[in-house]
């Protein structure tokens, strides 16, 4: 870039001195093209001086035309007008610029090798965070498989624990319909009992109807004939020694009875527990 400005600015320095020695024209015309050469000339300057980023200078002519240039102009007219004031302008503008250009470059130069070490430095941080970053995600999946394995752990021993529970609710619910199906049958039994005792009772209020009624035959039988009363009276005393018998072995089945449903009672207690 450095050679690019230094052609460019050398090329408009030999156009401004070409165009000042070899003019065509009079000498005002030479001083016109000598101030719009300069025009261009500080325009450039300035939008070297405003901008940031180095923009190449135009390109060269090729040595052929360079060289062409003054020579048609030194055979059309060797008697041209030389102004050496304006020569001398023009190369010090050409110098300024080109210094101005320089100053330019020097300070590009120093920008960019700035913006180097800073990108070299984005690249270290970029280096060191994508370490840290690996290093992160290496102690995450560590963490993470000590946390799997961790509840890996917790979860067996819970397992198992639901299975005992299951199995501890399994029985327990085969425990309970094996003492609703007791109860539902000491139930029916009790029903039976019930039904039997009820019979019994109606047994013995029809026996003492006819107990009622025999002491009344026996009594009119008494009065009826005297004699038969002795051997009567011996057969009411058996009778009534077979009652008295009945009644006991009904108080005795009776009581067997209780025995029986305390027994149930307290089978069914000890099932039930």
């Amino acid at each position: 870039r450095h050679r690019q400005h230094t052609t460019g600015l050398s090329h408009i320095l030999h156009k401004a001195l070409f165009q000042a020695i070899f003019s065509h024209n009079s000498g005002v015309h030479s001083s016109n093209v000598f101030s719009q050469t300069l025009a261009r000339t500080r325009n450039r300057s300035q939008s070297s001086r405003d901008s940031v980023i180095v923009i190449a200078a135009p390109r060269a002519p090729t040595r052929r035309r360079i060289e062409s240039t003054p020579a048609r102009a030194m055979a059309s007219d060797s008697a041209a007008y030389f102004d050496p004031v304006a020569a001398e302008i023009a190369i010090v503008r050409a110098l300024d610029e080109l210094c101005v250009r320089r100053s330019n470059v020097a300070v590009h130069r120093t920008r960019i090798d700035e913006l180097r070490r800073d990108i070299a430095h984005l690249r270290e941080c970029i280096d060191v965070e994508k370490h840290r970053l690996r290093v992160t995600e290496w102690q995450m999946s560590e963490r993470h498989s000590v946390l799997r394995q961790e509840a890996e752990q917790r979860r067996r021993p819970m397992l198992a624990e639901k299975d005992a529970l299951t199995q501890h609710i399994g029985r327990v619910k085969r425990n309970l319909s094996a003492a609703v199906g007791r109860a539902r049958s000491l139930e029916t039994e009790k029903l039976t009992l019930e039904g039997k005792v009820k019979d019994l009772r109606d047994q013995k209020g029809h026996l003492e109807e006819v107990l009622r009624e025999r002491s009344a035959q026996l009594h009119h039988l008494t009065m009826a004939c005297r004699p038969v009363l002795d051997e009567f009276g011996k057969l009411v005393a058996l009778l009534d020694a077979v009652q008295a018998s009945l009644f006991d072995v009904l108080r005795r089945r009776v009581a067997l009875e209780r025995e029986r449903r305390e027994c149930l009672k307290r089978e069914s207690r000890l099932a039930s527990e």
